[in-house]
């Protein structure tokens, strides 16, 4: 994990100019990679400032709620009432996950679909 911790770190250092999405989907995984590591408080700090950074990254809320409730390390107890919080946060911002993709109908009823009457 901690190679995951400096490969995003030294990442986002090498390639600063890269796309805003993938800086910020470098930084949530060294975030994610300190809380694997038992440096949840370091993970928290993290996630709350690229939360203030990208306040409207629905994607931030996910993955940050989420340590709380999946792991793949058996001891893992979830954590609910703090992945709730987290998720809440993101519902508080009224947040579109911007899935599914809107998309107009090319048949609207009006006209229905060739063949299908």
């Amino acid at each position: 994990m901690r190679s995951r911790i400096k490969y995003c770190r030294e990442f986002c250092d090498l390639f600063p100019e890269s796309p805003e999405s993938v800086i910020l989907n470098m930084k949530m995984a060294e975030a994610e990679g300190y809380f694997y590591i038992g440096e949840k408080d370091k993970a928290e700090v993290m996630f709350s400032d690229l939360q203030k950074g990208h306040p409207d990254s629905i994607w931030i809320y996910c993955r940050w709620g989420d340590l709380y409730v999946y792991s793949r390390d058996r001891d893992f107890v979830p954590d609910y009432e703090k992945s709730e919080k987290i998720y809440r946060m993101a519902l508080d911002h009224n947040l579109d996950p911007g899935w599914p993709p809107k998309i107009p109908n090319p048949w609207p009823l009006e006209n229905p679909q060739p063949g299908h009457q």
